[in-house]
């Protein structure tokens, strides 16, 4: 330990004399993440009683698994950073996140009661196992041992570093093995303290394993999965290896069975009865990128990219999932009013989803409504719905928690989206142009206007006594509603480019185009749209949506682009964000703004500048600030309230060099 504070003064004395001389400086506004709901798959999980605890890009999440209607969602602690790695003691849960950091929470009767602690990672973690009241984790040179307390705060109780790079955990009676990836492997005795009793050789390669003396059982990766078996003169003999399709992540035995986590095939049960003869029992091909099992009884529980599961292994040459909550979600649409956000989610159908809290939206339902939804939009409690061939549905949200349908009716054609504007709704109804139904009451819903045209209208937007309708090679098209049951065409612009998307705000119209660019116009007449702007510096805009000054663009190419536009011919790119996979539709309620695409659902917000230092967040930068930062980093104080103006180095970790670099803003040298 004296070694390992001399070794850190080091370094930091060193870090604030090396480091050049930095400005420190962030003036930009730019959207931030705050949260992010239907995204990706699981990475671990937790199998416990009737509640199934997965990791996620998301974070961690908790699901009811005994409901004859399927997985119900009970909590979600929601982190920016998602997680990876979870472990359980008592009510006590550990959670490894995306940026490394290990993130301790208190949970009861599966609901996220509060975060109990965290705790920096200097390293990349390996592993996170419980054992006998116990965390132990590794990360890439170091073991900790950790205690939850009473008021379920973690202690560390034991570490030790040194030894690396770590690989696995396990464990067999009062021994504890811990794998480094050069094949050698530390024995402790854990039965009080932990005391090393020396060293073993294993193979190399161990993606996982369990041991249970004197056998390992090992995933291996790409190598499959093996059984090796250890005297004590150290010599490792292979017993058995089987070759599988994919990857094998993680590996768990009992009795005569192995049960393999193969990121191609699925969940695979294998006898061993004879190691050197292994055979398959039983696939189960549901899970696909299979990355963590967990066993308890006669179900395992599996974290996959397309979703969680639970499958019955009680007949192994039949492993048949008893329930699922499937993770390959397209969000195809969404709209916000106030508190809440509606999205159209694939294999879900309308969400319904409290925005209250931006940081912290809670899913309250999850409706079916229809064989497929393609357009939403909200309106106080009324939420309408463009479904395809099934046309236009009405549902009230005076209970959040229980959509209720009250008008249903089919269009000519194919609905496609839908719009709500006082007291009427307007659908876009693909080949037929588009449909007005008067909604002064909702529950009776009246056809009065349409028009059909002979192009797909994939967006019309009603607005006072005139229509605007939009497609892909429909172009613009301006409808006087004067006689709403004969709508006049007014306007048409024809397209020299696919028309995607079509947005309106104030006295703007804004029309984005596949290859050439957001076109701006004009509404100061209505009926006759002046084309003002060309922002032909986006690419391939997807979507517009924005109020005032400030507009936000999601772009094939740059991701999502925050525009400044305060006068025509001057608008100003104020920053980019690339996104993993492309965006389809954006909606922005004052200072927040909701992106959705393929399985995912992200939330920001606008967040104005920085002032780096600000530890506190109270507008000025002092000694006090560089104090709460040290407590931070060092003793698992005070979280700062924007992470960003103390991460330094911009890496997202907090360390040594943030705190060098902080001295050094400080007192410039």
């Amino acid at each position: 330990m004296v070694f390992l504070l001399f070794r850190n003064l080091i370094l930091f004395c060193l870090a604030v004399l090396c480091f050049p001389k930095t400005t420190f400086a962030d003036t930009t506004l730019r959207p931030v993440p705050v949260a992010t709901l239907y995204e990706g798959g699981g990475s671990d999980v937790l199998l416990c009683g009737d509640t199934l605890w997965l990791t996620s890009p998301v974070g961690l999440e908790i699901f009811d698994f005994s409901t004859e209607s399927g997985p119900r969602r009970l909590s979600q602690a929601i982190r920016l950073d998602g997680a990876k790695k979870i472990s359980r003691v008592g009510e006590t849960v550990a959670v490894v996140t995306s940026t490394d950091s290990l993130v301790f929470y208190y949970v009861h009767s599966g609901e996220v009661v509060e975060q109990t602690g965290s705790m920096p990672s200097w390293y990349s973690p390996r592993a996170l196992k419980s054992y006998r009241g116990y965390f132990y984790y590794t990360d890439k040179y170091s073991l900790t041992r950790i205690k939850p307390s009473d008021n379920h705060r973690p202690i560390v109780d034991y570490w030790q570093d040194g030894g690396g790079p770590h690989g696995g955990l396990a464990f067999s009676g009062d021994s504890l093995f811990c794998y480094f990836l050069d094949g050698l492997t530390r024995v402790y005795d854990i039965f009080s303290v932990p005391i090393e009793l020396g060293t073993l050789q294993w193979p190399l390669g161990l993606a996982s394993f369990v041991h249970e003396q004197p056998r390992i059982y090992a995933a291996k990766g790409t190598a499959g999965a093996a059984i090796y078996e250890y005297s004590i003169s150290n010599n490792v003999q292979l017993l058995g290896d089987y070759q599988t399709y994919g990857d094998v992540i993680d590996i768990l035995h009992r009795d005569s069975l192995l049960y393999l986590a193969d990121a191609v095939r699925g969940l695979m049960v294998l006898g061993i009865n004879d190691p050197e003869q292994s055979y398959l029992y039983g696939v189960n091909e549901e899970p696909e990128g299979l990355a963590a099992i967990a066993l308890d009884g006669n179900l395992i529980a599996a974290a996959a990219t397309n979703g969680a599961y639970t499958i019955d292994v009680s007949y192994p040459f039949h492993p048949q999932t008893v329930a699922s909550q499937r993770r390959d979600w397209n969000v195809r649409d969404l709209a916000v009013d106030n508190e809440f956000l509606v999205a159209v989610v694939d294999q879900v159908g309308l969400a319904v989803i409290d925005i209250g809290d931006p940081a912290q939206p809670l899913v309250v339902s999850e409706t079916a409504f229809a064989e497929e939804i393609r357009g939403v939009d909200i309106q106080g409690n009324l939420v309408a719905m463009a479904c395809g061939s099934e046309g236009l549905i009405l549902a009230e949200l005076t209970d959040p928690a229980s959509p209720m349908e009250i008008f249903r009716t089919k269009t000519i054609g194919f609905a496609l989206d839908v719009d709500l504007d006082g007291t009427f709704v307007t659908v876009s109804d693909g080949n037929e142009g588009f449909r007005i139904f008067d909604i002064t009451d909702p529950a009776n819903a009246r056809l009065v206007g349409g028009k059909s045209v002979n192009k797909t209208i994939t967006a019309a937007i009603h607005r006072g006594r005139y229509v605007y309708a939009a497609g892909p090679q429909f172009g613009l098209g301006v409808y006087d509603l004067a006689n709403i049951f004969k709508p006049t065409e007014v306007f048409r612009m024809v397209p020299h480019d696919s028309t995607r998307h079509l947005y309106i705000t104030d006295n703007l119209l804004f029309l984005s185009t596949a290859r050439q660019g957001v076109q701006v116009y004009d509404l100061a007449v209505p009926s006759t749209p002046v084309l003002i702007d060309r922002w032909d510096f986006i690419s391939a805009p997807r979507a517009v949506a924005g109020e005032g000054s400030l507009y936000q663009v999601i772009d094939d190419q740059l991701g999502l682009a925050t525009v400044d536009y305060r006068n025509t011919g001057s608008a100003e790119v104020l920053c980019v964000q690339s996104l993993a996979n492309r965006a389809g539709a954006v909606a922005v309620n004052g200072e927040n703004i909701y992106l959705s695409g393929p399985a995912f659902l992200h939330m920001l917000q606008l967040d104005p500048p920085l002032l780096i230092g600000d530890f506190d967040n109270n507008g000025v930068v002092a000694l006090t600030d560089l104090v709460g930062f040290i407590n931070f980093v060092f003793r698992d104080g005070q979280s700062p309230l924007r992470p960003g103006a103390v991460d330094f180095d911009g890496n997202r970790r907090y360390n040594l060099v943030d705190v060098a670099l902080f001295v050094q803003l400080l007192y410039p040298r």
